[in-house]
Order: structure tokens, then sequence, then C-alpha cells
């Protein structure tokens, strides 16, 4: 018996270390990601507690609601006809299935553990963000283009938008820490902690995504809506309202080389009856686009969907016939994970996906749980500009994350309840 609680926690230390790996690895290396995942796979069926992973999952109802939204994917492979890209799809969510049962060991960790897994995160991001700063100077110092420093050229691992995904909720962490929770830092800490808010605030806008930005003032303000309906004032309020000063600050004086991409919205809202180019693809007016070609597949197919492996081929189908060549040059998805749900899974799928997002996020504000909620309210944003599970980028955050967080949603350590 003291051999088996000597392998058992060996298991656990081990799927703990390789957490802290992917974790850390996530904004740096995505090509690195699946293998991490396949040694998680491995230690998990190593430690075979598969019937207690399963009357975990059965108690938390939760995580039921992720298992089946990956086992929809499988029922969809049925009635797909391009099969191949069906089982890509479906090897690309494995992780939705894996993680709630290779987390289970997370219950057992101390919150030392559970802080150090989310730090390993924060410190990812900070090296990815200097790695970036750094290869943007040495481009810069050859081409002279302030450009270098903006969206795309700036994020060299993932696509703007994701790196936003991911500082956003580094930010929601830090102040969680630094100004949430009840304790006592020394000055210099807060110090420390307000200068890396601030950093990874100007970055976002560096990275320049609409919804990215939009995401961190959300953040800002939910902090700030906490402050004062808890009646606090004093320091921690001044700080909160400087650092949002600061952001519109900064977002006025940085945004300005890239103002057209920040203009054009406002542009397609003041004239409305506007045609647009049908070639265009710009991210604006090609998701526009986009998302009426795929309302047209879902009232077709609003009832099952078009499988898990035609979504694809059903948009293309509808780009060329709408005369829409930038999208079918580019092969774009419907850059919105409800709309390329519904078309996939039809009524099903997107009743999962919304209870998935929805559910939690009514328990995370009930346990006064900060991180999940705005977590939750960071993939909600994302999910509506960007078919985040068609992505590893996308899907292995939220995979990894949720699974986490609401496995540890009753953590006192990680609710600012005070019960």
């Amino acid at each position: 018996m003291k051999k088996t609680g000597q392998f058992k926690e060996t298991i656990t230390i081990f799927g703990y270390y390789l957490l802290l790996a992917f974790v850390f690895c996530l904004p740096l290396n995505k090509k690195i990601l699946p293998y991490i995942i396949s040694a998680i796979i491995l230690n998990w069926l190593i430690g075979w507690r598969f019937h207690d992973n399963l009357k975990t999952c059965f108690k938390n109802k939760y995580l039921l609601l992720f298992i089946a939204f990956f086992l929809l994917h499988i029922i969809g492979i049925l009635y797909s006809q391009n099969i191949y890209y069906a089982l890509d799809d479906v090897l690309l969510k494995l992780s939705l299935f894996i993680f709630p049962f290779a987390l289970f060991d997370s219950l057992s960790y101390s919150y030392d553990r559970i802080k150090t897994i989310l730090t390993a995160f924060v410190i990812g991001c900070f090296i990815a963000c200097i790695i970036c700063l750094i290869h943007s100077l040495m481009v810069y110092s050859q081409k002279h283009d302030l450009m270098i420093f903006f969206y795309g050229e700036l994020s060299i691992f993932h696509h703007p938008g994701y790196f936003s995904m991911y500082l956003n909720f580094v930010l929601a962490l830090l102040i969680f820490v630094t100004f949430l929770k009840q304790n006592n830092h020394s000055k210099r800490y807060v110090f420390f902690s307000s200068t890396l808010i601030i950093f990874f605030i100007l970055f976002i806008i560096l990275l320049n995504s609409k919804t990215g930005i939009l995401s961190s003032l959300l953040i800002i303000l939910i902090a700030l809506i906490y402050y004062f309906s808890n009646k606090r004032t004093g320091i921690l309020v001044v700080t909160m309202l400087s650092i949002l000063l600061f952001f519109f600050i900064a977002y006025q004086f940085l945004n300005k080389p890239v103002n057209p991409r920040f203009n054009k919205p406002m542009e397609m809202i003041q004239n409305r009856d506007a045609l647009i180019e049908k070639k265009t693809t710009e991210s604006t007016s090609v998701r526009i686009l986009i998302w009426q070609a795929a309302i047209e597949i879902i009232k077709e197919n609003y009832r099952y969907g078009v499988g898990t492996g035609d979504t694809k081929d059903m948009l293309l189908k509808k780009y060329k016939e709408k005369g829409m060549t930038g999208a079918y040059n580019e092969k774009l998805n419907a850059h919105n994970q409800f709309l390329q749900t519904f078309i996939a899974l039809g009524l099903p799928g997107i009743i999962l996906l919304l209870s998935s997002i929805i559910f939690p996020s009514i328990l995370a504000f009930r346990k006064k749980n900060f991180i999940y909620l705005t977590f939750l309210i960071i993939i909600f944003i994302n999910f509506l500009t960007e078919s985040m599970l068609e992505t590893i980028a996308g899907v292995m955050f939220y995979a990894s994350f949720n699974s986490l967080l609401i496995v540890n949603v009753y953590r006192k350590e990680l609710s600012l309840s005070k019960d």
C-alpha cells in the first residue's frame, strides 16, 4: 500500500511539472505544446485513475459540459462528408476532453502550487513580450519603420488577437493578486506588480487588437466595480483609476500610427448603408461579410449542422457563391466561434457551447471568483471575433485554464469571498 501511495504521489508531482512546462511554453512556442500534451496524456494513463476521475467529473456537472461538447464533435463525424478534416478537427480539440481528466490531480495541489502554475504563465508571457520587443528593435535598426512595433510585426509567436488574450488573462491575475486579494504586500511588491501591469497594458495597446483592448478595459472596469461595491476607498481605488487614465492616454498616443484599424469600424457604423467590397480582406469588413454568409448556412442547417468536417467546405462554397474573393482566397473560417460551432453542430452544439460559458460564469460570480470570471469574459469576447477553438493557440489556452480553474473554483484562496 505504501508503494502504491508513493507511486500515485510521483505521478501527481510529474503531472504538476508537466503542467508548469505547458503553461510556460504556451505563449512562447506552440509547436512544442502537442508533445507536452502527449506527455500529460501518457502520465495520466500510467497513473490510470480513470474511475476516480470519472466520479469527480460526474460530481462536477460543469466538467461534463466541456466533455459533452467534445463528444458532440465525434458524433458530428458520422454525418460529415470530409472525413479527413473531421478527424483533424477532433484531434485538434482532443485537449477539451483530456484536460478535465488530466487536471483531476490539481484538486490535491496546495494554493502555492496553483499560484506557481499561474506565475509560470505570467513569466512565459513576459519573456515572450521581451523577445518580441528585441526582435522588433533589431528589425527597426535595419528598416527604420515604426510599424515594426505594432500588430503582426510585433507579435512573432502568435496572432496579435490570441497574444492579447493571453496578456489580458495575465493582467487579471496581477490585478487580483496585487489589489483584490486581502494580502499585506510590501510597497516594493505593489510597485513591482503595478509596473508589470502597466508594461502589459502598453504591450496590449501595441498589439493593436480591437478585441484585446476592449478586454483590457473591461477587466479594469470590473476591478473598479468590485472596489466601489465593497465601499473601498483610498490608495487602491486611486491606483486603479490612475491605471485606467494611463490606459486611455497611452492608447491615444501609441495608436496614431495604426489609427486606420480603429477608424474603419467607426466609419462603418456611421455609414451602415455603404456597400462592402466583396474582395476586401480588411479585418472588420471581411468579418461582416463572413458572418452574413455563416448565418445563411446556419438557416439552411440549423437543426444538426453540416457535420464536424464540412464547416470550412460550406463556408468556401458560400464565399464563392457570393463573390467574396477576399475571404475565399484566404480560406477564412467564420471568425466567430459561436457561428463556427452552429454551422458544424447545429442547435445541440451552440446550446452546449453557450452553456459551458454562461453556467460557469454564474458559478464564478456567486463564488466571487474574480480570476475565473474574468477568464470567461475574455473567452466570450474573443469567441465573438475569432474561431478560437479552430487553432492550437486558442483551444489549448481555453482547455487548460478552463479545466484548471473550474476544478478549483471552490477554493477560498482563489476567491474574493470572505466566507
